[in-house]
């Protein structure tokens, strides 16, 4: 994934050239202390500079074996518009601990109080102990930790990258970050969360494919096959924006934009009395939905049969693009 925006990529590059260049000094004491983070994090500039030049490169924030799925996501549409608030985040933390999102409708004032530096030196003691295994990187559990600490609606003490109850993104705070970012909601099809999505409203949030970031909460079903769990297997991703969503009415039928094909649930198959407002008969259609997720831009569904899919998906929401 490379930015969708060159102006706001330039400006990012130009932002991380200069944070790289404030620790070019010549004296070796003044070099040594200006690679140090302010904050307390253990990555020293330089390293931490070539974590944010991957990320404009186009490598995807990986929340790996932590729960961060909401922040991941949240981060992968906020590098793809606006890489420059995503580098400046980046860097205030490093320098201060501590970061700023905020407009007329909504702000959120996010740190490093909640242990995420501790927490991030004992990650860097298991990379050193099993260096075969992958573990989050320090700018993904930086960026992400305190996204998620600093907004989660109960305190459960200090984070940690296996503490999955205090690491949910519950769908209040996942659209109270978009907001606070810049982006307006478009469609809301979340509700409370408690039961899946009629697919009457996933059709309708497709219609916003293109000018929109569409975040869907799924069953982790979904991207993997076996049952699903309405608790335990929830999980955040976006739709692919670079594939537009299709589907196949029926076999060998025409392929439509997943969002045209809305008005075939109004439609009274043979022997049926009443229209099916759940799709049954729409089940066996083949759709095309790619999704973004462990920092896969294309990654494909368990089944793509439409039935399945759709069975899958508890709600979501359309956001503008962060402009």
């Amino acid at each position: 994934m490379i930015s969708g925006n060159a102006a706001r990529l330039k400006a990012a590059q130009a932002l991380l050239l200069r944070f790289i260049e404030i620790g070019r000094v010549k004296d070796i004491k003044r070099h040594a202390a200006l690679q140090r983070s302010p904050a307390g994090w253990p990555i020293t500039r330089d390293d931490f500079a070539g974590q944010i030049k991957a990320r404009l490169d186009g490598k995807l924030p990986d929340q790996l074996e932590t729960s961060y799925c909401g922040p991941a996501v949240f981060l992968y549409c906020l590098i793809h518009d606006r890489p420059d608030i995503y580098v400046t985040y980046a860097i205030s933390l490093w320098e201060r601990g501590r970061f700023r999102f905020g407009n007329r409708n909504a702000a959120l004032s996010l740190s490093s109080a909640d242990g995420e530096i501790p927490a991030a030196i004992k990650l860097r003691q298991a990379r050193a102990a099993t260096p075969r295994r992958r573990h989050i990187n320090d700018i993904d559990w930086m960026t992400m930790s305190c996204l998620s600490a600093s907004t989660r609606p109960v305190d459960v003490g200090a984070v940690t990258p296996r503490d999955e109850f205090g690491s949910i993104t519950y769908p209040r705070v996942l659209r109270r970050w978009f907001v606070a970012a810049g982006a307006a909601v478009r469609a809301d099809t979340m509700g409370a969360g408690l039961l899946k999505s009629p697919l009457a409203e996933t059709l309708a949030l497709m219609k916003h494919w293109g000018d929109s970031w569409i975040i869907l909460q799924i069953d982790s079903s979904l991207l993997q096959g076996g049952s699903t769990n309405t608790f335990a297997k929830r999980h955040w991703v976006a739709v692919d924006p670079h594939r537009q969503p299709m589907v196949r009415k029926g076999a060998g039928g025409p392929v439509l934009p997943l969002a045209d094909v809305a008005p075939d649930i109004w439609k009274i198959p043979p022997g049926q009395s009443a229209p099916n407002l759940e799709g049954h008969h729409m089940a066996d259609w083949e759709t095309n939905l790619g999704i973004v997720t462990w920092a896969n831009e294309h990654h494909e569904v368990h089944n793509r049969k439409l039935g399945q899919t759709i069975g899958c998906i508890y709600g979501g929401y359309a956001f503008s693009r962060f402009k």
